[in-house]
This record gives C-alpha cells, sequence and structure tokens, in this order.
C-alpha cells in the first residue's frame, strides 16, 4: 500500500525514509514499526540515522515535497488502521486532506473539523478497495441535504434523485438533487457539498388548474437536463412534480443571476420559484376524450425521460397505469397554444403494474419498469403510432419489484439494465432479443394497445415465457444482511455497474448500515456486443 503510495507521487522509495528526520512528524510505536517493516521489505532501509543521512546527503528534500510524503503516508496508515478496527471515527483535516484516526493520532496541533461539516453532520468514513488488482483506499462521505426552514418538527427531508449536465457543460462543479418531501430541489457543489443552494416550489402556475387540496405540496421527483448539444437549452432544468401533475422547464442560468445576491454557502439562501420562472409548464394529467372529465385525473409522473430527437417527453403515469408522452418541440407559443392536444397517454397491458422510471435504449425505445407487476415494459416508437408491450422478469412469475432502468452507456451495446428492490439482483435485457424474439409475439388491438397482460402470458401463454429466455439475465447480488434491498443504478463508461443495497428505516432497528457496491462481470459472461449467441448464467465479483 505505502509502495503504491509512493508511486502514484512520483517519489523514490528512499525519500520516505527520510520523511520523519526532515519533518519532525511523530509516528507512534505501532505505526512506526509497521512503516519501518514495510520500507525494509520495498528498499532494505531502515528508520536509522545512516539510512536517513544517507538520503539527505543525495536527495534535495524541500519543505513542500516533504510535507506530502509525510501526508500520504499517514494517511496509508491510518487506512490501514481502519480495515483493522471498523470502530474507529474519523474526521476530516482540511490543511491536508488526510484522514485521522482520533484513536491512534498523537499529534497535539490537529486542525479542528470543518465547522460547516460538523454543523451538517457529515458523516466519513475511509475502506479498502482493490481495483485491476491494485489497492486504493477510497473514501465514502454523507452529506445530509440541508433543507434549512423548510424542514418540519426538526425531520430532515427525503432525497430521490440526483442529476447533472451530461451534453451541454453547464454547472459542471455542481449537482442537482431533488427533494421530493419539502417541495424542493437543491444545488450542491461537487468538491465541497455542504455549500448548498435550496430553489423552493411555493404555488402552481396560475393557469395550470392544479387542486387547491395539493396546491402546497409540488413533490417533485425526476429532474434531468437535454440530452442533445443545444445553447439554447444549455441551463435548462426539466423538473417533474408529481403531485401537481406537471413537468416544468426552469432557466437555472437565469434563476442564479436573479439571485445573484443569495450567496450559494448561505444556509439561509432559499429561492422561491415564481410565476414568472417557469419557461415551460406541460400539464401531463388525463383530461379525457375531448375534455369530458371535469376534474382531470393526475397520472403523478414519477419518471420522464426524452426520446431519441428530443420531440418528446414520455413519462410515467404512476397512478393512472400508462406511459404518456408530450411534443415539446416547436416555439414556446405553439406549445402552450396545443398542449393537450399534443398529449398522449398508453394504457399498460397489466393493470396495477405501478410504472416508475423510464429510460431511452439503444434501440431508440422507450423502456421502464413496472413496480408491481414485476416486468419491464417497452414503448415502441419506431412506428407512426407508438404502443406499449412487456416482458416478466423472472419466468415463474415470483415478485422482483423492479426499480431503476438504465442503458449501457459502451458504443455499439445493445443492453439495457435494472435493478431489483425484492429480488436483489441485476437484470441485463437484450433489446435486440426482445425485438426480434419476443415483442412479435404480442397481440396490439386497433388502438394499439397490447392486450398480453402479465398475468395473461403467465395462465394462457407459456410460449411467451420460453420465448423470453435468453433476453433477461439475472445476476443475484449477496446481501450484507437479510433486511437489504436493492435501489438506485449507473452504469460507468467501462460497463462496470454502480448499485445501492440499503435496509429500511421500519426494519433497522439494529442500525445496519447502507452499502454502495461495484460489479464487475467476469470474462464467463457475455457482457461483449459481438458475443450475440451465448447465454450463461450471470457471476461477478463484488468490489
Amino acid at each position: 500500500l505505502i509502495g503504491n503510495t509512493v508511486d502514484d507521487l512520483r517519489m523514490s522509495s528512499a525519500l520516505v525514509t527520510a520523511v520523519e528526520e526532515a519533518t519532525g512528524l511523530q509516528f507512534n510505536e505501532e505505526t512506526v514499526r509497521k512503516l519501518e517493516s514495510a520500507l525494509a521489505k520495498k528498499t532494505g532501509l531502515k528508520f536509522d540515522k545512516e539510512s536517513v543521512l544517507k538520503v539527505v546527503n543525495h536527495l534535495d528534500i524541500d519543505g513542500d515535497t516533504a510535507l506530502k510524503a509525510a501526508g500520504a503516508i499517514k494517511s496509508a496508515a491510518i487506512a490501514s488502521f481502519q480495515k483493522r478496527s471498523r470502530k474507529l471515527e474519523f474526521r476530516n483535516s482540511a490543511a491536508r486532506g488526510v484522514f485521522h484516526a482520533e484513536e491512534e493520532c498523537d499529534d497535539k496541533d490537529e486542525e479542528v473539523p470543518d465547522a460547516e461539516k460538523a454543523i451538517m453532520g457529515v458523516r466519513e468514513v475511509t475502506t479498502l478497495l482493490k481495483i485491476d488488482n491494485i489497492n486504493h483506499t477510497a473514501i465514502a462521505a454523507d452529506y445530509p441535504m440541508d433543507w434549512k426552514n423548510l424542514r418540519v418538527e426538526g425531520k430532515p427531508g427525503t432525497t430521490h434523485e440526483l442529476t447533472f449536465d451530461m451534453c451541454n457543460g453547464f454547472d459542471q462543479d455542481y449537482v442537482y438533487v431533488s427533494g421530493y418531501s419539502k417541495n424542493c430541489f437543491a444545488r450542491v457543489n461537487k468538491e465541497h457539498p455542504t455549500s448548498q443552494q435550496i430553489f423552493h416550489f411555493g404555488t402552481p402556475p396560475s393557469d395550470s388548474n392544479v387542486n387547491p387540496g395539493t396546491a402546497k405540496d409540488a413533490q417533485p421527483h425526476t429532474l434531468i437536463f437535454a440530452n442533445i448539444k443545444s445553447d439554447y437549452e444549455k441551463g435548462m432544468l426539466w423538473v417533474g412534480l408529481e403531485n401537481w401533475g406537471l413537468i416544468v422547464k426552469l432557466n437555472i442560468s437565469d434563476l442564479l443571476q436573479k439571485h445573484q445576491a443569495k450567496d450559494s454557502t448561505d444556509r439561509d439562501s432559499t429561492i422561491e420559484i415564481k410565476e414568472e420562472d417557469y419557461v415551460a409548464v406541460y400539464d401531463v394529467r388525463v383530461y379525457g376524450a375531448g375534455g369530458t372529465t371535469p376534474i382531470p385525473i393526475n397520472t403523478r409522473p414519477h419518471g420522464f425521460c426524452f426520446d431519441a430527437d428530443f420531440k418528446y417527453i414520455y413519462f410515467t403515469g404512476k397512478l393512472t397505469n400508462t406511459v404518456g408522452r408530450i411534443k415539446i418541440s416547436g416555439t414556446p407559443e405553439e406549445i402552450m397554444n396545443h398542449q393537450k392536444e399534443s398529449v398522449e397517454h398508453f394504457e399498460l397491458p397489466t393493470l396495477g403494474s405501478v410504472p416508475i422510471y423510464v429510460s431511452l435504449g439503444p434501440d431508440k425505445n422507450i423502456w421502464g419498469t413496472n413496480l408491481r407487476s414485476s416486468s419491464i415494459f417497452q414503448v415502441n416508437t419506431q412506428v407512426e403510432k407508438p404502443y406499449v408491450t412487456e416482458i416478466p422478469i423472472h419466468v415463474s412469475g415470483e415478485d422482483r419489484t423492479p426499480i431503476a432502468i438504465v442503458p449501457d452507456p459502451r458504443k455499439g451495446s445493445r443492453f439495457m439494465w435494472f435493478s431489483t428492490e425484492a429480488g436483489h439482483s441485476i437484470c441485463r435485457l437484450d433489446t435486440e432479443k426482445y425485438n426480434e424474439k419476443f415483442r412479435p409475439t404480442q397481440q396490439v388491438n386497433a388502438n394499439s394497445n397490447c392486450v398480453c397482460s402479465t398475468g395473461c402470458k403467465r395462465l394462457f401463454n407459456n410460449d411467451a415465457f420460453e420465448l423470453r429466455k435468453g433476453v433477461i439475465t439475472e445476476f443475484p447480488v449477496p446481501k450484507m444482511n437479510r433486511h437489504m434491498k436493492l435501489a438506485g443504478l449507473a452504469i460507468s463508461s467501462k460497463g462496470e455497474v454502480w448499485t445501492q443495497s440499503f435496509v429500511d428505516k421500519s426494519e433497522n432497528a439494529e442500525g445496519l448500515p447502507d452499502y454502495i457496491m461495484r460489479l464487475s462481470f467476469d470474462k464467463h459472461d457475455p457482457t461483449n456486443t459481438h458475443d450475440k449467441d451465448r447465454d450463461v448464467s450471470g457471476s461477478f465479483v463484488v468490489g
């Protein structure tokens, strides 16, 4: 571990042996013994006066270099202590960026923890990871969201979604987080996450016809930036307001300029979103044929995404068992004047499915998760009138409760990946095999509605379950304890799968920890997009 640290700093291993003498930095006896043993094995040198003099006579050791080396060694030593004892408490020393184990560190002039972190209750944990056969020190920091004066009786709000601009390079030092239960979203500095600027939804747009009984609770959930390069879309954030049945567009650049007098680091700085701040408002509720529904039915748009051409938003109707789309191309005047006519709602084949998340697939179709029917749906967008089909996750119909769904970002990939809460698994769906083998078996009526529900397949259409084989491959993830559930999902550019395993508060009397997991698939698994004919059971290594 020390050798790798020294190599990363591009310094001679011999230099490290001179650090104690050069800086006057004192290590406790156990640390010195471990470092001496490790360095002796690597270089043959020890912490004796003769060895130090040899190095000092041949190398120019300036104060900055010595301090960097000292910090690196100390960080490595602390990481080894943490590996032995999971009960050590860590705190941050901002001056050196080195993590200290308070029970092991003898420094008398150790810096006071960052005041902002202490106020917000930031927790930091250090652990060791082996990536590509190289040991790395990984630091996980838990930064509570500070919803400021919007807390109720001191209870923190709930966070749901996190996003940043991946196409237009806007505000790259920040991420945006939705505060579902607090009618807010936050702009969080990536380097200094205690710097959080809050945007609050007060009252709905005046012409949105939102039920007065729900006017106080917007419930912002999904928030995303555009998926195309566009000067106009740079700085535009799209937010789904689930309880209002709206998807709104905000110009963050304008909002920040308008409120520039309010420092983003000010803990009491909350930006109220007003009527004039909405660039566009999209009503995605159900009005009935010819507007016959006197009170519109809220679809509760839990998740939404853009299509491949950035012409439509596709959204889930969590309450209405539908997937909808609304046209967003055209001038703002055209969109506002013809908004209700441009909204379309597509029924899901299985009643009570509760669709929650959607994502654009590599085949340019829209894919989503059905929470309650344990199935995945596809909106075929490559036809004049889109329609929805479904595929069950498990061949015997066992509950899987799918949550997040994302495309494989590697160029040429044909896969979608999704997580299952109840199954505690990660699944890979082959879009090509679905389109070639499974979708043609679905029956579509004159209204372009698929009539083959998951229950229908289970009871009457065993062929559908046979055809499902090879389309979905499930990879069970080991549980750290029996209460664990799987939720979030992200795929790196190398195809590594990152997921979140957590314990529900109602089942966590023991105070068990949550986990972030990295899954690396082994060479026997056909993740290579060119390996089309093989289909073997999945396996992976948990990092």
